[in-house]
This record gives structure tokens, sequence and C-alpha cells, in this order.
């Protein structure tokens, strides 16, 4: 009999093609079995992959099975509390868990929360978030006191996701800094196993162009990713060139809010309210000539690794732990600084450009990650 492996699925464009790559390179020794805990799914389009409403037959049928030990290992992708649930009525102690870490799961955890807002995000989650969850809670009767703590607020709801992080064997990521967090944080021993979902030139095989005067700042309406501060200080200075500004997917509210702020700057800001078809959208990033990301966690990963394969100049903040890794190989990123300046902006050169591609494929180009992938998946 086959071995058989779960993997519990986000609802993202990114797991279509993670499960095309499990196809690829998995054993045929091994039977892979791919869900979503989700009853519709929205941007999953792999026919490979279950829609599982909770409760359901087929959620309550996957449970028995992990229970009946069919399951050798379980594979969670982007951790929530409907995961970790899921996780937590499996008692088999047998099974392995590996949580796959996207980064915006792992710092949505109030123990990982640390100051993640520049001022107009941290602006609006308070407005918006930290509001909309106090006044639901005192409706609901639970929590009477006139001023409500976020941190008590969230240790509430995640609890079931600390109850399963004590539970990992493993954490499948690039980012040796966060699996050391992860480990701090929460005092459990636990393995890195290195894995990317995709490759440095996955289905970017475009020729490398001209830059054009284009900057890209961010890569969604999350709030983490910080975007208006930058956008502010190009106001300032009267940057002319097209800035292109990715809000296809992330927080309704805070695109919306945000979308009406940028207008009155009246900048050059192309703003992408639409998710592009893959091909369409690796076309734009490769015309970029400067790409900012003024996050201060792990996020846009891909977009990163692709615009240094196409030649652009990427700026990150060195708190941010992809920064961390990149230098660690020795791949030339820049510093945001606390303003950055015209001068910033000048392209990045020729030999630069071509020493960061060799570098981004010897870490995770096409022959790595299909190693990456059949250490993951043997797991």
């Amino acid at each position: 009999m086959k071995i058989k492996k779960l993997h519990l699925l986000e609802d993202s464009i990114y797991s279509n093609w993670y499960v095309d790559n499990c196809n690829l390179f998995k054993d045929n020794s091994t039977e892979h079995v791919f869900v979503c805990l989700k009853a519709n799914l929205d941007y999953i389009e792999n026919k490979n992959v279950s829609p599982c409403s909770l409760n359901g037959d087929l959620y309550q049928k996957l449970i028995a099975e992990c229970e009946n030990g069919i399951y050798s290992t379980v594979f969670i992708h982007f951790m929530d509390v409907k995961k970790a649930e899921f996780v937590n009525k499996i008692g088999n102690p047998k099974i392995k868990f590996v949580w796959v870490v996207w980064g915006g799961d792992l710092y949505a955890l109030n123990k990982f929360n640390f100051n993640i807002y520049d001022r107009f995000s941290k602006k609006f989650m308070y407005n918006h978030e930290f509001l909309k969850r106090k006044t639901l809670r005192l409706r609901a009767g639970e929590i009477k006191k006139k001023i409500v703590s976020n941190s008590r607020i969230d240790a509430d709801w995640q609890s079931p996701i600390y109850k399963t992080i004590k539970r990992l064997n493993a954490c499948a990521t690039l980012i040796s800094k966060e699996v050391d967090l992860i480990r701090k944080k929460c005092n459990v021993t636990l393995e890195q196993i290195p894995f990317a979902m995709v490759s440095s030139h996955n289905d970017v095989r475009l020729v490398i162009k001209e830059k054009k005067n284009k900057i890209l700042v961010g890569n969604s309406a999350d709030p983490a990713t910080n975007q208006f501060e930058i956008l502010k200080s190009f106001f300032k200075q009267q940057i002319v060139d097209e800035i292109i500004v990715p809000l296809s997917y992330g927080n309704a509210d805070y695109r919306n809010e945000l979308i009406k702020e940028i207008k009155l700057l009246k900048l050059n800001t192309t703003i992408l309210t639409e998710m592009l078809p893959k091909s369409e959208y690796y076309k734009m990033l490769s015309e970029v000539r400067i790409a900012i990301f003024p996050h201060k966690i792990q996020k846009a990963f891909g977009n990163i690794i692709a615009l240094l394969y196409f030649g652009a100049k990427v700026f990150l903040r060195e708190c941010n732990p992809i920064y961390f890794e990149l230098n660690k190989i020795g791949v030339v990123v820049f510093p945001i600084n606390s303003s950055l300046a015209k001068k910033d902006f000048e392209s990045l050169s020729l030999e630069v450009a071509n020493k960061n591609r060799k570098l981004i494929n010897e870490w995770i180009g096409e022959e790595k990650v299909k190693g990456y992938y059949n250490k993951f998946l043997s797991y």
C-alpha cells in the first residue's frame, strides 16, 4: 500500500503552483492528498485540490484516516485557526506535522507581532481592526472592561495555533531566522527543512529587458506592507517615474483607504487592483528598475526573487529576515534608510545584476528547488 501524505492548503494562487510542483517532483511510491479547508475556492483552480467544508463528511473522513495511521505526514500551509483546530483533533502520536511558513501567518501571532506597522498602517489597524474586535467582544459580553488589551484578545483566538506549534516536527522555509524565532518564542525543538515553492525562474523565462523608469512599491494590500510613507516621500521629492503599487489582494478596507490617500499625492502611479495573469505580471516585473519593499517581516519572497533575477535594484528593511538571508549568500540588496533620496535610484550595474542572478540561481534555481521538494516530500 502506498504511503499517503496530507497537504492542508491556503486558498491562494500560489497553491496552484505548489500542487503542480508536488506532482512533478513526487516519488511514485507516495500518494499526496491536497485539501483546502473551505467549502468554495476562490483562487485555487487545480483539480487535484479538494474543497473541504469544516466538520463536513470529508473533514471527518480525513480526521479518522489520520487517527488510523493512513497518513504519515501532514503539511500545513499558512497556519491559521482552522488548520490548527484540524490538527488538534488528531491524537495519533506517530504522524509528523510540518508547517510550511509563509511569513504572514507567523507574524499574525501575538508572540511575533512586534512593531511591524509604520504610522499610516498603525493608525489604520487601530481604527479598523482593534476597535472592531473590541466592539464585537464587548457586544458578546465576553469582555466587559472598558479598555481591552489587544494582546489579550489575540491570546484568546490564537491558543489553538500555539497548541499546534507544540506538536510540530519541522518548519519548511529557507528563512532560518524565522525558525530560530519560533524555537525561542514557543520553546520548541523542531527541524528546519529548506524549502521554496517555486524556483528563481519558475515561469519567468522571459528576455531580460532594458529597464524602464518604473518603481515598484510593495506587493499587496496588507497593512504590514507600509507603502504610504515611501509614497509620501516620493511626493515631497517630486519623483516623476511611473510608480507601480500592487494592491490586488489583502485587506479591502486598507486598500480603499490607501488608494484614497495616494490619489491626493498626485504621483504618476499605476495601482493594480486586479490579479494579472502570471505571465503578464512577470512581464511587468521584468521592466521594473527599482523595487522597494518597506515591510519589516518576511513577505513578497517570490516577488523579490523574481526582481533580483530580472536585474532590478531592490530595497528592503534591514530588520526583514529576507534581507538577512540574501546578505548571507552575498546578494546585493539595499537598506531602506529613514528617507530614500533621488540619488539612491540609480540603476543597478550590469555586473552586480549578473552577480545577483548567479547567486539567486545557486540558492533557489530549478535544480536546487527540485532537491528541496525531494527532501520535503519525503519527510
